[in-house]
């Protein structure tokens, strides 16, 4: 009798345990049939791959970005041959599983399409070890690229055809500089530094127009050789002395090194990026001093340009090198294309310290030319 009754108590607890497992499995598929309808509605290409890199879901969005595939379902493999050398596929998710972080975005040209990739790691639990696999996001942005060809163009050309007359302005008001001094009227003189000085900063301006449009197009030429960087720094200072005198500012340039190596650069390019950051710190500084480092740092030569301006608030530094648009509506494109020419020339760029009312430190690296 206790037997049976203990048999009877078993096949209770295990009709409990089974209900609670049919309710689990029911609310597992209503879940899954949720988050799988969720992201067949997504407007934008989701594909989802597992830990071995096996597409286990994809919405009808990546159809309509990279096309119907003639070998049938899309898979990582085919992905990638379709994006051939512009992107490691592969690599990248392997990467995004392993280190557990996210990749991109990438803008890769695809079937006469400009598509944008973004590839992050799949955690069920963030306090996981594991990781359950990828998802990789794609987005038509080809409207939104031709746009921006577009507004490149008409920047680059306008850009293009006020550099000449600009220039030709600058040249001429320099012999009328020439002419003035000799008369040794100093308030004139003054007044003609600063028609000088303003000049100056038009040329400037249209300058990073037309480079902004030479980046965009992937047309920017390079002549890269060796160069004494102290001679190219030593020339830029000069250039900029007489502008830091009509605000007080004094300008140094500090050698730590004693015997400083050449670098292999454009020097037309790096002396755009030096006169950027130094036209800045002159800009922001109402008084005090620009100065201007250079030291070796392993394989690379590093230039650091300090200011005696406000300095910058924290919040704005993650956009310092990004084109942004300015409080009054002004668009910022300096540091941006400064930070194309520098990573383009193999080194780095990046703000070192700021603080406020103290100053700020801009600094960038360019690889040192060894004798092989």
């Amino acid at each position: 009798m206790a037997d049976l009754t203990d048999l009877t108590n078993k096949a209770k607890q295990f009709d409990r345990v089974r209900d609670q497992l049919s309710k689990g499995w029911l609310t597992t598929e209503r879940e899954k049939t949720r988050y799988s309808a969720a992201i067949d509605n997504l407007p934008i290409g989701f594909i989802l791959v597992d830990d071995q890199y096996k597409v286990i879901k994809m919405n009808a969005a990546v159809i309509s970005v990279l096309g119907e595939n003639e070998k049938g379902e899309w898979t990582l493999e085919l992905v990638q041959n379709a994006l051939g050398f512009e992107l490691d596929l592969i690599g990248t998710c392997k990467k995004a599983l392993m280190e557990r972080r996210s990749f991109g975005p990438f803008d890769i040209g695809i079937n006469n399409k400009f598509v944008r990739f973004y590839i992050s790691p799949v955690e069920l639990l963030k306090e996981s070890l594991a990781v359950f696999g990828v998802s990789i996001i794609l987005e038509d942005i080809t409207e939104n690229r031709r746009l921006e060809m577009a507004k490149d163009k008409y920047f680059g050309v306008s850009a293009y055809e006020i550099q000449s007359p600009v220039l030709l302005l600058k040249n001429l008001i320099e012999k009328v500089v020439e002419e003035i001094s000799a008369l040794g009227d100093t308030n004139l003189n003054n007044q003609v530094a600063e028609i000088k000085t303003r000049s100056l900063d038009l040329l400037q301006v249209v300058n990073i127009y037309f480079n902004f449009s030479e980046f965009n197009r992937g047309s920017v030429p390079y002549r890269k050789n060796k160069v004494m960087l102290t001679q190219l720094i030593k020339q830029v200072i000069e250039f900029y002395k007489p502008h830091a005198v009509t605000k007080n500012i004094a300008m140094e340039f500090v050698e730590i090194e004693r015997e400083v190596p050449e670098v292999i650069i454009d020097a037309s390019r790096v002396r755009q990026v030096l006169s950027s950051l130094i036209d800045n710190a002159i800009k922001y500084s109402d008084k005090g001093t620009v100065t201007i480092f250079v030291e070796k740092k392993d394989t690379f030569l590093k230039v650091a340009v300090r200011d005696s301006g406000p300095g910058i608030p924290q919040e704005k530094w993650p956009s310092l090198f990004t084109k942004c648009v300015k409080e009054n509506g002004e668009i910022a494109l300096s540091l941006y294309i400064s930070k194309l020419i520098i990573d383009d020339l193999g080194g780095e760029i990046y703000l070192e310290k700021s603080e406020i009312g103290a100053g700020s430190v801009f600094s960038f690296t360019l690889p040192i030319a060894y004798n092989v």
